[in-house]
């Protein structure tokens, strides 16, 4: 495998890949006749086989990082609970956090193909924070909202 190690910068705390990435940013490396996902080679080099039903979940929340220590076992629905933050359009910078016509802001979360309402709010810090309450009691996955001590 030392042409997998020689195509990672070791030099950060992730570990990120320099090669071949696909439209979403992950690294791709051909192994055994076939295109894979480079975090995946990596974490089964460290750790083993990935069980069937189960996929990797970036705790750095870096795609091209292939650190072992950086991902975690998690099915589906769990990993698309940890996002690292609001999508790029989002108009608050807060997930789950949108402007309403009204000119309140509204606060919703989504889990397992669900939107959630959570109320429309003067602020928008207001509504974040519903929603940090929310997914705290409902996507447990979610490691930003996780509470720091």
């Amino acid at each position: 495998m030392k042409r997998f190690w020689s195509k990672v910068d070791k030099s950060g705390e992730c570990w990120l890949w320099l090669a071949a990435k696909n439209r979403k940013g992950y690294g791709i490396f051909w192994h055994h006749k076939a295109c894979r996902l480079a975090h995946n080679i990596s974490y089964e080099m460290a750790r083993g086989p990935i069980p069937e039903g189960s996929e990797l979940d970036h705790t750095c929340w870096g795609r091209a990082c292939v650190r072992p220590s950086h991902m975690r076992l998690v099915a589906h629905g769990h990993n698309t609970q940890n996002r690292s933050g609001a999508a790029r359009t989002s108009q608050s910078g807060m997930r789950g956090v949108y402007l309403h016509s009204s000119g309140r802001w509204q606060a919703q979360a989504g889990s397992n193909g669900r939107n959630h309402y959570l109320g429309l709010y003067s602020s928008a810090d207001d509504a974040n924070e519903a929603v940090i309450a929310w997914r705290r009691e409902n996507m447990p996955y979610s490691l930003m909202d996780q509470k720091k001590d």
